[in-house]
């Protein structure tokens, strides 16, 4: 499975021991996971309407909290909000505050 969340916890991973594998990421391979099909899980609403407007996809997509266990292969996109903290309400990156993605794959 794909899953696009704002964090990533040791909690997430199925069976141990496992090997986790992080890289970054760019936005054009995680439009194309979009694309091909990806379960949302990112769990604070404004972290999810800059998504959803960095990511061209509609209002109201990515905001679901859910508990997420990853199986061997499964890839989480994890979107890290960097440089502060998002202002209650924002759908823009505030200035000095930008994205980076990461994919993280757990390997059993």
């Amino acid at each position: 499975m794909r899953y696009i969340a704002n964090a990533f916890s040791l909690q997430m991973i199925g069976k141990l021991p496992a090997t986790i594998k992080v890289s970054e990421v760019t936005i054009h391979e995680i439009k194309m996971a979009i694309t091909n099909g990806i379960t949302w899980a990112i769990g604070h609403a404004d972290t999810a309407r800059v998504a959803e407007k960095a990511l061209g996809v509609p209002a109201g997509t990515a905001f679901q909290r859910r508990n997420i266990t990853l199986e061997t292969e499964d890839v989480l996109y994890v979107l890290q909000v960097v440089g502060g903290r998002l202002p209650e309400g924002c759908t823009e990156l505030p200035e000095g505050v930008h994205l980076e993605w990461r994919k993280v794959v757990v390997e059993v």
